[in-house]
């Protein structure tokens, strides 16, 4: 039996061409949007404005570039009146002024039905999207549900921040450098079994 032996020449990312660049860096990119790197953010941010507000989130669709089903973020859960929810809101995040918006119109609604509105929110599973989340409000309240999809919004935009930070170019170079990636020639990352070669 015969037995060859490989040699590859591998390189550092910065060592990479242009275009060997490119490559390393979208495929990160597209092994991010299948990775969980958004736990970090819903349980640190998304979660704690959620209880705050009244919202008890079961589970987070979040979706970025899938196909032809476009962006979009959702969540199974339930809502009802939280006291201080406004006050909280500031306290905690006096810089979002979108959020603090979003729990004074909660709090309005809710003064203006005795505090009484209830809100139960599913996702249908085709489309991660806020206008394909199915929200039954009772008593019935379109103004509820229209506020419900604006933090589902709200969601979408926190994920997608954190996402287009996370694989920045700068963000990617000092991942790779700073752990010592090797690459082949074209960009393609070398594998733990390849390193150990």
């Amino acid at each position: 039996m015969t037995h060859k032996e490989v040699v590859q020449t591998s390189y550092s990312f910065d060592k990479l061409t242009p275009e060997a660049q490119a490559k390393a860096l979208e495929v990160h990119r597209e092994a991010l949007r299948n990775d969980t790197w958004f736990f970090g953010t819903i349980d640190d941010t998304i979660i704690p404005v959620a209880e705050f507000l009244g919202i008890n989130i079961d589970d987070i669709f979040w979706q970025k570039f899938y196909r032809n089903e476009g962006e979009g973020a959702c969540f199974i859960g339930t809502y009802k009146y939280r006291v201080d929810a406004t006050k909280k809101i500031k306290e905690l995040w006096p810089n979002d002024d979108y959020i603090i918006k979003l729990a004074q119109d909660l709090q309005a609604l809710q003064s203006a039905h005795a505090f009484n509105l209830e809100a139960t929110v599913k996702y249908t599973g085709c489309i991660c999207h806020k206008d394909f989340a199915v929200i039954e409000s009772n008593p019935s309240n379109n103004q509820l549900d229209e506020l419900l999809r604006d933090f589902m919004g709200w969601i979408y935009t926190k994920l997608n921040n954190e996402f287009e930070l996370l694989s920045s170019e700068e963000v990617c170079e000092d991942i790779f450098l700073n752990n010592d990636y090797l690459f082949l020639p074209d960009g393609t990352l070398l594998s733990e079994e390849e390193y150990a070669k």
